[in-house]
């Protein structure tokens, strides 16, 4: 293969790429006011998911996962079954009905009760000990995720391993059926079709019961992108292995006469 240049600590350069990558996608927004409709290939999702790519091809947890049992499957549903519901834990209780954030933002959607001051004059939140609060969104999120991967996730080949796999595919292409399904969701509100009114108890099940049927359907979305038909259409631009063959040919290919002379 080609080799485009060579440093003497490859490492430390993807990581201080991947740092640098990271904060530019924060601190540099899209044009757009609005951060979701910058696109699936806008340089803000690029830039600040290159880190965790990073972690992905340095971070051998080959040892740190043989070191614990693998887990049964009763512990393995149990596990799901609880970090399922985390998602439906509501932290706003005042936009609960049109919109859930789960309870992966309570840590950072509003200032925590045990870390808010009383407002002054002419400052409505007052923002001391904002880093205790973002440290513990990052430690909570990095405990969930431990938890998830040495107890939550089957240690042999199952049925939606291959689909598991195959997620780039999912990334990229799943765009056009998000904004389907929000215009799906946009045409039923117009029948103003709506629980309100109704005992909270049941309003509180209506909007659970549309919440995990659209992720049965992102769920069967995963799959049907992941799915052969579509690998075999949209693999020459996802997986653009012809264009590693394409460069190793190039590069095992003989010199020319005036390059020889």
């Amino acid at each position: 293969m080609i080799t485009m240049f060579t440093v003497r600590w490859p490492k430390a350069l993807q990581i201080a790429l991947g740092i640098g990558s990271g904060l530019l996608g924060v601190y540099w927004p899209p044009a757009s006011p609005n951060p979701w409709e910058a696109g699936t290939f806008a340089y803000q999702r690029a830039l600040c998911l290159f880190p965790f790519y990073l972690m992905g091809q340095h971070l051998d947890i080959s040892g740190f996962v043989q070191a614990v049992p693998a887990p049964s499957s009763a512990r393995i549903l149990t596990v799901w079954t609880a970090m399922m519901s985390l998602l439906y834990l509501e932290n706003q209780p005042d936009v609960w009905k049109s919109v859930t954030f789960g309870v992966f933002e309570v840590l950072e959607t509003d200032t925590a009760p045990f870390l808010r001051y009383p407002s002054a004059p002419g400052c409505a939140e007052d923002y001391k000990l904002l880093w205790a609060r973002y440290f513990a969104a990052v430690a909570y999120r990095t405990f969930s995720l431990l938890v998830f991967l040495l107890f939550g996730v089957p240690r042999g080949k199952t049925w939606f391993t291959e689909a598991g796999s195959m997620t780039m595919y999912a990334y990229l292409l799943h765009a056009p059926f998000v904004r389907g399904a929000a215009m799906a969701l946009s045409y039923l509100a117009s029948f103003d079709i709506r629980l309100f009114g109704w005992p909270p108890l049941v309003e509180f099940a209506g909007f659970m019961a549309l919440a995990c049927a659209l992720n049965l359907y992102f769920v069967g979305l995963v799959y049907a992108l992941t799915s052969q038909p579509v690998r075999s259409v949209f693999g020459i631009f996802i997986e653009p292995t012809w264009l590693l063959r394409l460069a190793d040919q190039m590069s095992l290919s003989p010199p020319s006469k005036k390059e020889a002379d």
